[in-house]
């Protein structure tokens, strides 16, 4: 879901990006190694603690960490905002790759171990790491909130087909709300009903939302009925809803760490200030070693992607 802390993960390793790291949500796991290794923790804080023959000890996310065989490291529910934690081992998790990914699709029961969420018992092969860094890599780490704007491409359903002028104006002018019912599939957004262009879909359906079915793109905002939802990794490939305006790949990441509650504005940005915010965020994996994990600078930008630049200042 948090591509950007998986890679980060990974990346403060010196493992490959594909790598199978852990996925944590909401509340984390416990853990006991072994084997010595070396982790790496990022995303959201979950308290992490490290109990072992030299006592104990607070994991700061955004680091390495060297571990020995016999410690434990035990993580609590998330402190503060975001949603996901995600750990990384040298070499990785050893799982198999299924239609080129090692990533889980519960849904499908395919993927990852046993094709299902990690249970108590479980245990966990690691691949041989060939180089193991010394613990002290910082990454200059994202900026977390309650409050996320979250870049957006508009379309390819707007005005005045499919909604009025002042609906989309609506759109993004609206503070919208993460559902409590949200999961990987989908994240749901409260936050008032469109008045629409039209009275129904025509041949698609009776409401006006529907059309014949499409081809859904990861981020697409997709309004089922008057509610959007922001479509997940684990989502739809193809439905008959609407959808105004799809996440950049820059900031497809914050999907990964919203939670019910926040609330969520959509900046709309040309396809030349979604590039530069890509090169922007494609930087930081050139560096591991940043003073202090200091939040990450915003890109340069013309006048006309002050946006950009102001999203990549808050949050990256």
């Amino acid at each position: 879901m948090d591509a950007y802390a998986h890679r980060y993960a990974n990346h403060l390793l010196g493992n490959d990006t594909a790598a199978a790291t852990m996925e944590m949500t909401l509340q984390g796991a416990t853990l006991r190694f072994n084997c010595a290794t070396t982790i790496a923790l990022a995303g959201a804080d979950m308290n992490a603690m490290l109990s072992g023959p030299d006592g104990k000890r607070a994991l700061e996310n955004w680091r390495p960490h060297a571990i020995q065989a016999g410690d434990t490291v035990r993580f609590s529910g998330i402190a503060g905002a975001g949603l996901r934690t995600y750990l990384a081992v040298g070499g990785g998790i050893d799982t198999a790759e299924y239609l080129g990914s090692r990533a889980t699709f519960t849904l499908g029961n395919f993927g990852g171990h046993g094709g299902r969420a990690l249970r108590n018992g479980d245990v966990l092969k690691l691949h041989a790491a060939q180089a193991l860094p010394a613990a002290t890599g910082v990454a200059r780490a994202p900026a977390y909130s309650h409050a996320w704007d979250i870049a957006v491409h508009y379309g390819p359903h707007g005005a005045p087909d499919f909604f009025t002028d002042d609906d989309i104006a609506m759109f993004f002018g609206t503070d919208w709300e993460v559902h409590f019912n949200s999961s990987r599939t989908g994240v749901r957004l409260i936050g008032p009903k469109p008045r629409w262009a039209r009275s129904d879909g025509g041949e698609a359906g009776l409401h006006p939302s529907n059309i014949h079915d499409n081809a859904y793109a990861i981020g697409s905002i997709d309004f089922t009925g008057d509610m959007p939802v922001i479509l997940g990794p684990d989502g739809p490939s193809l439905g008959g809803f609407v959808c105004p305006a799809v996440i950049v790949s820059a900031d497809l990441w914050k999907i990964g760490q919203l939670k019910a509650g926040d609330k969520v504005r959509f900046i709309r940005v040309s396809a030349q200030q979604a590039v530069t915010m890509r090169t922007a965020l494609e930087s930081t994996f050139d560096t591991v070693d940043q003073p202090n994990g200091s939040p990450l600078v915003a890109p340069v930008v013309t006048v006309e992607g002050e946006q950009a630049a102001a999203i990549m200042a808050k949050h990256l």
